[in-house]
């Protein structure tokens, strides 16, 4: 059963652990909206893939006003 994230759970880091969040991406703005981002999401998770096989998911953390529905 997966635990539930929580405010508490996510200050405690567990090298173990088969969840990995991601708390920020940040991309300066003249870049914006070129696919800079997600391009290194997907680096990033291939490369965790690649070297951390315990890994179960990979949740991406945002506060809901800055999730575009496009």
């Amino acid at each position: 059963m997966e635990r539930q994230l929580t405010h508490d759970s996510m200050s405690t880091h567990e090298p173990d652990g088969t969840t990995l969040c991601i708390h920020s991406v940040c991309v300066a703005q003249p870049h914006r909206r070129r696919g800079v981002a997600s391009a290194a999401l997907r680096a990033y998770i291939n490369y965790v893939r690649a070297t951390s096989p315990h890994l179960r998911q990979v949740r991406l953390i945002s506060k809901q006003y800055l999730v575009r529905g496009d």
